[in-house]
This record gives structure tokens, sequence and C-alpha cells, in this order.
């Protein structure tokens, strides 16, 4: 029988600094576990989950290194398949799960590159495991996932887009992004290059006794009605990134700090319900009063003085900064 025709394309840029950065790449895998209430049709969501795979081409890619390259190309199979198995495990944790289907993708080797796992763990109650190449998605790719389930499993296909974006295009838009030399990219890098990023200097944490077991801490910190008042409005990940911040700032002894803090790559309206890695890791300078609590504009505030360009195209550099852009052109499609 002759093997399905594939499609290559380049490694976006998110795609080629993961891929540099990962000693085992290829053994590593991106997973999701989506908790399903009530009574369950597991045929239909079966049939859910494939029309999700032939909308998304990202669903079907595997990674190839032709002769003579350094890194892969990403290889969109034609053929709509994925690996499917379901089992009954009442009481099962969704974490042993997990670990459970990593540990079988690496006994597996090639196949197809999304698999699910349907687990009956109660009455009425069931998990749906998904693990895919960690080249292939991150956090929002999983959201995405359920929400179009929820959407076909309910018979609502009409309310999804109807050409969904592919990764392929979105990793081709990235790279003229980077390569653009026009008036908007120009204003963007000199954006950047004013943040002074390779100006701070790397944290030298002190030396810490070797535990022999890890736990959690928790611990509960009043806040005063001033500092309260400065929280409201914020996001949590905002608090624990500025609490992060100060702390690395008191252990250090030092005022100037920058820490790369990974973002979901998704403002863009475009781009909320696309499948694939876009979440990128941006560097962010902070100054912060290692003599005092955090404060910021010399008032107490959970947020250290934190910067970075916002939502500008931005070609790689040696900060490891790309910002999902501003819409100015639009991204491209296959036709």
């Amino acid at each position: 029988m002759q093997d399905q025709p594939t499609t290559s394309f380049r490694l976006s840029p998110q795609q080629a600094r993961l891929w540099s950065t990962q000693d085992d790449i290829v053994a590593s895998v991106s997973q999701g576990a989506l908790a399903l209430a009530g009574a369950l049709d597991a045929d239909r969501l079966r049939a859910a989950l494939e029309r999700v795979v032939e909308r998304h081409e990202i669903l079907r890619t595997t990674y190839q290194t032709p002769a003579g390259m350094r890194m892969p190309l990403q290889a969109v199979e034609d053929d709509v398949t994925f690996a499917w198995s379901v089992s009954d495990v009442p009481g099962a944790d969704v974490d042993e799960l997990l670990a459970r289907e990593r540990a079988r993708e690496l006994e597996r080797g090639p196949g197809p590159a999304l698999r699910a796992h349907l687990v009956r763990v109660g009455e009425n109650e069931h998990v749906l495991a998904l693990t895919l190449p960690a080249l292939s998605g991150d956090e929002g790719t999983f959201a995405a996932i359920a929400a179009e389930l929820a959407a076909l499993y309910a018979g609502k296909e009409d309310a999804l887009d109807e050409e969904p974006l592919q990764y392929a295009d979105y990793a081709e838009w990235q790279h003229e992004l980077a390569e653009a030399d026009d008036e908007g990219a120009t204003a963007a890098r000199s954006e950047w290059a004013a943040q002074r990023l390779d100006e701070v200097a790397p944290l030298e944490l002190p030396p810490t006794a070797e535990r022999d077991a890890t736990g959690t801490v928790r611990a509960r910190v009043e806040l005063d009605r001033e500092a309260s008042a400065a929280v409201r409005g914020g996001s949590a990940s905002a608090f624990v990134l500025a609490a992060w911040e100060a702390l690395l700032a008191r252990l250090t002894r030092s005022e100037q700090l920058a820490v790369d803090v990974i973002v979901d790559g998704r403002d863009d309206e475009e781009l909320r319900s696309a499948l694939g890695l876009l979440a990128k890791s941006v560097r962010v300078r902070a100054e912060i009063d290692a003599t005092s609590r955090w404060r910021h504009g010399g008032r107490p505030s959970p947020q250290p003085r934190s910067s970075s360009p916002r939502s500008t195209p931005m070609a790689q550099s040696r900060s490891r900064c790309r910002v999902t852009p501003a819409r100015s052109t639009r991204r491209p499609r296959r036709g």
C-alpha cells in the first residue's frame, strides 16, 4: 500500500527555539486532560475529535529532519488519523494518568501525532487525556481543542470558524514579520533595543543546602489597605510575577533584573482559537528598590517597575523575546 503524501514546512520561531534549547525534544510531549461530567457517548466523542483533527493540520503533523539539515521540518499528513484508546480505571488520579501516557509515548515510538485516551474514573465521570509532540501544542492548544470538541459533540459546527488558522500559515507569517524591514518593524526593534536587556547582569543565587525531599509551603499574608487597593484590578499572574521578582531581588541584592515570562501569544482575535505552539518566552526587565517592600512610583505596589515592548512585531534577538504583534498585515493563507 502506498504511503499517504505529506507536505513539509519550516518550523515556527517558537518551535525552532524549543528545538534548540531541549536536549531530547523528540521524546518530549505536551499534554492536556479534559474532565468530562455527565452521561457520555464515547463514539460520538471520538467522531468529534476526528473532526477536530481533520480541521487542524497541526494535529496531523510529525517532524522529520532531512539529511544535511540541523532542524526538522513540519510534515503534515493528509490522512486523518490519531491513536484512540478507552479504559475503565475508577478513582484514577489525573496526574498519574498523564504520567502513564508519557511513559507509553516513549515505548510506542513513531505513530500518529495525537494520542487520545478516554478513561472512565467514576459514575458519569471521564477524563480525556490528550498527548501531542512538544512542538505541536501548548496550554492554549488544549483549551481550543476542548472548545471545539464541546461544539462538535453538541452538533454545533456552524459556530466554529469555517476556515481555521493552520499552524504552518502562522509559522510563515511569523517568519515574515521577523524578516520585515519596513518602518513599523524598524520602530519595533528600536523600542526593544531601548530596554537594554543585555545590560542586565545574570543573577547569582546564594548557595542552598541540598534537600532530600520536596514539599509545598503555604503561608497566609494579610495586605494593608493601600497594598490591597493596588492589587485589585490586576491579574493573579501579574501578582505572582511581581512576588517572584521581589524575591529574586532580595536573594541577589539586585535592583535590576530580567526574567523570562511565558505569554500565551493569542492576544490577537484571529489567534484566540488557534492550535499549535503559540506561547512565547518574553524577557521582562524590572527595577526594584531592594531596601523596601515592592515599590512603584514611591508607593507600595505588588508590581515592580517591569517593562517590555507591547504588541509589536519583533525579530528574534539575543533577548529571546518575541511579542504578539498588533495586526498590521493579514496572516497568509495557503490557497
